[in-house]
C-alpha cells in the first residue's frame, strides 16, 4: 500500500486550518497518484476518526501535532500517525498510570525519551484502529524490554524529524511504501 505523509510547520490554533491542511495533504496526495480530488471532503467517523469521501475511493487520513509541527498520513487503507515535542514533563507519573509494568521498565531504563517513544506508538496504533488512546492495546514492549514493531494486525515505524521530535505510524503493511512530502 502506498501512503503520502506531510510535514507543515506553523500556527495550528485554529480547527478550520487543520481541517484544511489535511485536506491540502489529501488533495496533494491525490494528485500524485493522479486520482480526481474535486470532489472530496473531509468527513469523521463516530468516534471523530477523519478520512476523505467522495473520491469514489477509499482514502483514509490521520493527523498529529505538537507545538508548531504539523503531520498527516494519508493512504488508500488505514493509517494512524503522532508525533511529539519531548519536553518536560511528569511522564514516570504519566506511565505509572497509562503503561504496563514491562513499558515502566523500559521507560526507566529510557527516561523521557523511551517515554515519548511509547506514547507516540499507543497513540498512533490507537488512531490506526479509530480507538484512540485509551481502547484495548496490545503490548509495546516484550519481557526482554524490546520495542515490539508487529502489534496485531498493525506494523508500527519510527519516522526520524529532529533530535527532540518523536514521531512514529501504524499502517496494515510491513513493506507499506511510504513517501515523505514537505
Amino acid at each position: 500500500m502506498k501512503y503520502g505523509i506531510y510535514i507543515y510547520e506553523g500556527n495550528m490554533d485554529s480547527p478550520e486550518f487543520r481541517e484544511r491542511l489535511i485536506l491540502d495533504a489529501a488533495c496533494a496526495y491525490f494528485m500524485s497518484h493522479e486520482i480526481d480530488c474535486s470532489g472530496m471532503e473531509l468527513v469523521r467517523t463516530e468516534k471523530g476518526k477523519p478520512y476523505i469521501y467522495g473520491t469514489g475511493r477509499d482514502v483514509y487520513c490521520n493527523v498529529s501535532h505538537s507545538e508548531n509541527m504539523w503531520i498527516c498520513i494519508v493512504g488508500e487503507a488505514e493509517c494512524g500517525i503522532d508525533l511529539q515535542v519531548v519536553k518536560d514533563c511528569k511522564y514516570e507519573q504519566i506511565s505509572r498510570r497509562y503503561f504496563t509494568q514491562d513499558e515502566q521498565n523500559y521507560i526507566r531504563k529510557y527516561g523521557i525519551s523511551g517515554f515519548f517513544r511509547l506514547w507516540v506508538r499507543r497513540e498512533a496504533f490507537g488512531k490506526y484502529t479509530g480507538d484512540g488512546f485509551y481502547g484495548e492495546k496490545p503490548a509495546f514492549v516484550d519481557a526482554e524490554g524490546r520495542l515490539i514493531d508487529s502489534v496485531w494486525d498493525g506494523f508500527l515505524k519510527d519516522l526520524p524529524i529532529a533530535d527532540d521530535i518523536i514521531c512514529t505510524y501504524c499502517t496494515g503493511g510491513e513493506d507499506d511504501d511510504i513517501e515523505i512530502c514537505l
